[in-house]
């Protein structure tokens, strides 16, 4: 609001929203088109990617299995994991990891330990690393702390079965790049469509402005863009090829 607040010597808080946007190595040397991702569930066209990653003067290099496109270990030896642990965990879980909960995981996301941590005995407990550890949203964090909730992770397949005792069991694969070469197509047509229009756009309010500052009205015929004769001048404040303009 633009309010000037006395703080004294007290230093500004630090940015607390952090936006990740992930773009493939090779989308970012432009041998290849996969699609960007914000935070990790809005797929961005790459053009778009490369843009936003060539505003930007520091990257985050993020390590997976040229095979699987699982991310690789990133330890912690503590029970709060680090700032780089939970980055890391975001990309890994963009959504809360509960099969079927599609809440993002930068809305107010939880991180927990799949194998709880002894806090009096930490050797006897679940080990703070990414192998252990993922992020839930709220109220199934609560789930699993009373015990509704079981998850068992199985690092080769890089997933986690899930089970309600006595109601279902299920598994949730972690996040990895599923855009198949059809999203990638329809994504470039799609952007390629909205620069045409948004080129359109721009040619329209230029010539509105031309018009404006001649002094023209509705119906008035004058030389076209191009050179041609007889172009009119509609109600919209547009320039119209030529043809029979309405009656005025």
């Amino acid at each position: 609001m633009s309010s000037a607040l006395a703080t004294g010597d007290a230093a500004p808080p630090p940015p607390q929203v952090r936006v990740n946007v992930t773009v493939p190595v090779m989308t970012l040397l432009g041998q290849s088109d996969a699609p960007g991702m914000l935070d990790g569930t809005i797929p961005l066209p790459a053009r778009m990617a490369r843009e936003l990653a060539g505003h930007e003067s520091t990257w985050y290099r993020v390590l997976t299995d040229p095979t699987s496109g699982l991310f690789l270990p990133a330890p912690a030896q503590r029970y709060r994991p680090t700032a780089e642990m939970r980055a890391h965990l975001l990309l890994r879980h963009p959504t809360c990891a509960v099969p079927g909960r599609g809440r993002p995981s930068s809305m107010l996301s939880e991180t927990d330990h799949l194998e709880e941590y002894d806090h009096g005995d930490p050797s006897a407990g679940g080990t703070t690393d990414a192998e252990n550890l993922h992020e839930l949203c709220r109220e199934h964090h609560r789930l699993k702390t009373l015990g509704l909730l079981d998850p068992v992770r199985d690092d080769l397949e890089g997933t986690t079965w899930w089970e309600s005792p006595g109601l279902m069991m299920a598994r949730q694969e972690d996040g990895r790049d599923l855009a198949t070469a059809q999203v990638v197509d329809e994504m470039t047509a799609a952007w390629e469509q909205d620069e045409h229009l948004r080129h359109l756009r721009a040619e329209a309010a230029a010539r509105r402005r031309w018009v404006r500052e001649q002094g023209l009205s509705p119906g008035d015929l004058v030389t076209g863009p191009d050179g041609e004769d007889d172009w009119w001048v509609g109600h919209d404040g547009d320039l119209h090829p030529p043809g029979e303009p309405p009656p005025y």
